[in-house]
């Protein structure tokens, strides 16, 4: 007969292949990690960044699972072509849709009187910016444009909002040639960035972390956690612009010198500033 440790604690449950839920079916026995102040979320949706691979989602997943036992966690992969061409997430992001209204449904929503959360949003890159940004439209969309999308959360931004740059590009072109010379990739993007000032164009990436800064979302408070790609003014300006629409910014943490969505690899205190944000500690500097 195997033994207790050796049965299982979750199940998962494939809605597609860039959807799936992890549903807890026996806590652990051991303590917590810390404990919280606030109630651990209902749900933890984890929006990851483009091309992300299960090992690298199953990393974050057991982690917060340590933390947050009895949470469910809503997983949505983005394929890269999807940035591209949006139209090919559609799929996902309805199923997305419906399994936050099936799981997190008004009526059983805590009270907003503490500011505790129901759910947990992580968003990881360009990737997890769009595919969070389309669930909120595909959300808001069934509320009347009442922008009451997503239930009462707490977001936190890992290696967002990106904005077009030449380092941007060569990470956004790596995904489909990875094996392209870096100095060839530099090349098209010092081309790229110089076509769209001479052309005056607007820039793609940067609209969807305008998306996010849509007054009149249910959101709690947020925090930007980022390393080598994204530059402190980007976050700056979107913390921001962020504030000025009514949401509460408590942390902005650069993790200079860490590849991009890699900070958790190299960076031992990461997890205490997401601990951080959930919990609603103020960082001076924010």
């Amino acid at each position: 007969m195997a033994n207790d440790s050796e049965q299982p604690s979750f199940t998962r449950e494939t809605l597609s292949p860039e959807v799936f839920i992890v549903r807890p079916i026996r806590l652990p026995t051991h303590s917590e990690k810390w404990q919280q102040l606030h109630p651990p979320p209902k749900m933890i949706m984890l929006n990851t960044w483009a091309g992300a691979l299960d090992d690298d989602i199953a990393f974050f997943v057991e982690y917060y699972r340590d933390c947050f036992p009895t949470a469910e966690f809503l997983v949505v992969k983005i394929n890269p072509w999807s940035i591209l061409f949006p139209s090919l997430a559609n799929e996902a992001v309805m199923i997305a849709v419906d399994a936050i209204k099936n799981r997190c449904r008004p009526e059983d929503r805590r009270p907003y009187i503490f500011h505790d959360a129901d759910m947990l949003v992580h968003a990881f890159s360009l990737g997890g910016m769009i595919s969070l940004v389309r669930i909120i439209e595909a959300l808001t969309a069934t509320h009347d444009g009442t922008h009451e999308s997503l239930p009462p959360h707490i977001k936190i931004l890992d290696s967002c909002p990106v904005t077009l740059s030449i380092k941007s590009i060569v990470a956004f072109l790596s995904l489909f040639v990875p094996s392209a010379p870096r100095m060839l990739l530099h090349i098209i993007g010092y081309v790229l960035m110089f076509l769209v000032r001479v052309h005056a164009l607007s820039d793609p990436f940067a609209e969807y972390g305008r998306e996010l800064n849509t007054p009149g979302q249910s959101e709690i408070r947020r925090g930007y956690v980022y390393g080598e790609l994204v530059d402190h003014a980007t976050v700056d300006n979107h913390a921001d612009d962020a504030q000025e629409n009514g949401y509460t910014v408590i942390r902005k943490d650069a993790f200079d010198g860490t590849d991009h969505v890699a900070i958790v690899k190299t960076q031992d205190h990461y997890w205490w500033y997401i601990d951080d944000i959930w919990e609603g500690i103020l960082y001076p500097g924010a």
